[in-house]
């Protein structure tokens, strides 16, 4: 898969839904522009506009047709955009992602709210591409209304 990202002219993802979408991670690792359109959770996260990539109004065909015909000219702007893909990658790294989930957990933990939060993040693992994080968290009140833990990232 590598090797196809890395001789393709760029990546177009014009999903209408996605979770964090890996597609454009491993482009972006493998210096592949992305095109795709600005829809929630992942896409603005990766690219950045004009940057590494384009960003497109969701759902507007004829604009993503102008970028992505923009982007093949290969202006000197979008010469830079291979280089600028690795760099955002490094952000993504695997000492980077259990930094951020570190910092998360210290943040909660340092929050002075009726709870108490303890969170400690026990162990992180990589298997296969798939991180595997054990965290343990206790909370301290008298009673909990709400049992149900979310974390945003």
């Amino acid at each position: 898969m590598d090797q196809v990202l890395q001789e393709a002219e760029c990546t177009l993802l014009t999903s209408l839904y996605e979770g964090f979408a890996l597609v454009i991670q491993e482009s972006i690792a493998n210096g592949t522009p992305v095109i795709s359109y600005d829809i929630k959770y992942g896409p603005s996260d990766m690219i950045e506009d004009g940057i590494n990539g384009y960003l497109v109004e969701e759902g507007n065909v004829d604009q993503l047709a102008k970028f992505i015909n923009m982007y093949l000219s290969k202006h000197e702007h979008e010469k830079q955009f291979s280089e600028k893909s690795l760099e955002k990658a490094q952000e993504f790294s695997y000492d980077n992602f259990v930094e951020n989930w570190q910092n998360l957990f210290n943040e909660v933990k340092t929050q002075k709210d009726v709870f108490a939060p303890s969170v400690k993040l026990t162990n992180v693992d990589l298997e296969n591409g798939i991180y595997q994080l054990t965290t343990r968290v206790e909370l301290k009140a008298s009673k909990i209304h709400h049992q149900t833990l979310s974390f945003y990232l």
